[in-house]
């Protein structure tokens, strides 16, 4: 099934048409929007065994087409569970800290597609008050947020759970204060990064600790 949608905007070039799917692409200015509404359509799209592609002509505006797999009509109670596949994730409950919405829903829906189990938070005092009564397998901390920042938040998650695995999320100007907290249990993933990234950090962080244990 296809469902396209058209606009008669300025339309993309085809430089930009081709990443238009990429997590945080934009081309609007800093503050004026994250570039996740397409990945988080492609994204749904493949996890549901579907696709999409851009039709756009620069000045002649833009055609989003859905491709939509084809049931059979059961419902989801009368399917049969899906067995994980080997080499899928490992159940393992992950703790997303961003002060932004699109963000922390992005890392949500893309965790929840890898087969892990997300917790959000929307800033680090909220982080700390969830470290409380849950012990997560990872943390995935937003760098520049407003109150504490993402150093200060690993600080006091270290106090209290020294072993715990921690991914900053961070601009490259960023480095540098990441840097000074980063331990062999921490690694950094410069904006934009892409959910194979992400998929790639947290496996090797498990790995990491699992051989601890």
């Amino acid at each position: 099934m296809e469902l396209a949608v058209k606009d008669f905007g300025t339309g993309m070039t085809p430089e930009v048409a081709e990443r238009a799917f990429e997590p945080f692409f934009t081309t609007k200015e800093t503050g004026k929007g994250t570039g996740l509404g397409l990945s988080q359509v492609y994204g749904t799209l493949h996890q549901s065994g579907g696709t999409v592609r851009i039709d756009s002509t620069p000045g002649a505006g833009t055609t989003v087409r859905l491709y939509l797999r084809r049931t059979d009509g059961r419902s989801r109670d009368e399917q049969q569970p899906r067995l994980p596949a080997a080499g899928e994730a490992p159940q393992a409950t992950v703790l997303v800290v961003d002060d932004d919405p699109d963000v922390r829903a992005f890392l949500k829906d893309s965790l929840d597609s890898l087969g892990y189990e997300p917790i959000v938070a929307d800033d680090g005092a909220a982080a700390l008050r969830t470290l409380e009564r849950v012990i997560p397998d990872v943390l995935i901390l937003d760098f520049a947020m407003p109150g504490m920042n993402g150093a200060e938040v690993a600080r006091q998650a270290r106090e209290r759970l020294p072993e715990l695995p921690i991914i900053f999320a961070s601009g490259y100007s960023e480095s540098a204060a990441v840097s000074s907290v980063q331990g062999e249990r921490s690694r950094i993933l410069h904006k934009p990064f892409r959910v194979a990234d992400l998929q790639a950090a947290i496996a090797e962080l498990l790995k990491s600790a699992a051989g601890r244990s």
